[in-house]
């Protein structure tokens, strides 16, 4: 059996923010634990993207000659 605790926020003009957890603390604390945890993923991901950005741009030639025209 696993003991939960349902933890329930409530927002100015929106839903309330309900969260399951087995974390026996008042509301605000796991809720800023679970933000703070949203932070550091968005960052990882942000990384992930900008490293990738990076790696793809040092792969493109520096260079690219202009079209040629058509002969007409």
């Amino acid at each position: 059996m696993v003991k939960v605790f349902v933890h329930q926020i409530a927002r100015d003009g929106r839903e309330d923010l309900s969260l399951i957890t087995n974390v026996e603390a008042d509301a605000r604390s796991p809720g800023a634990l679970y933000q703070r945890r949203y932070c550091v993923e968005f960052d990882i991901h942000d990384l992930k993207v900008s490293s990738f950005q990076l790696t793809a741009a040092s792969r493109r030639p520096a260079y690219f000659p202009p079209p040629t025209p058509p002969n007409h």
